[in-house]
């Protein structure tokens, strides 16, 4: 009983220790829920297997052209003011981080056009081109998702 009136009187003779120390802890809580906010937001993207950006985008453009989903899995290159339809590809895989397009389209010169992939990043950056078999990426140019 003895301890329990000491520590009242310290606590009625140095209240504004005790109000620091309240608001140190408060803010001690609240800094550590914040931080682990910061961790559930990657994983919940990750377990429901989207991209970091939280959506895909129909449209990438570049400076060169844009590609638009115009369909399910098909996919159009445009020239960048828009226009005629340049070439086509079919959607053959879609992870968190690209959106790999195969080409449909024949062309002249190219004998390995079939087995040509163009990777569209999936929150914009370095896009890839590979061309026969196997897969050999190289860079293309940067897109942006609209």
């Amino acid at each position: 009983m003895e301890k329990l009136n000491a520590i009242s009187t310290w606590i009625k003779s140095n209240p504004l220790i005790v109000f620091v120390g309240a608001i140190a802890a408060a803010l001690a809580t609240i800094s550590s829920l914040i931080g682990s906010v910061g961790n559930v937001v990657p994983a919940t993207l990750k377990i429901l297997d989207l991209p970091d950006c939280y959506s895909y985008a129909n449209i990438y453009r570049s400076a060169h052209s844009f590609f638009r989903m115009d369909g399910e899995g098909v996919w159009r290159e445009y020239p960048p003011d828009g226009g005629t339809v340049l070439y086509e590809f079919k959607e053959v895989h879609r992870t968190r981080e690209y959106i790999d397009l195969l080409n449909l389209t024949e062309r002249p010169g190219m004998p390995e056009w079939r087995a040509m992939l163009v990777r569209l990043p999936a929150c914009g950056g370095q896009s890839e081109i590979s061309i026969g078999i196997p897969e050999r990426w190289s860079n293309l140019f940067q897109v942006w998702p609209e």
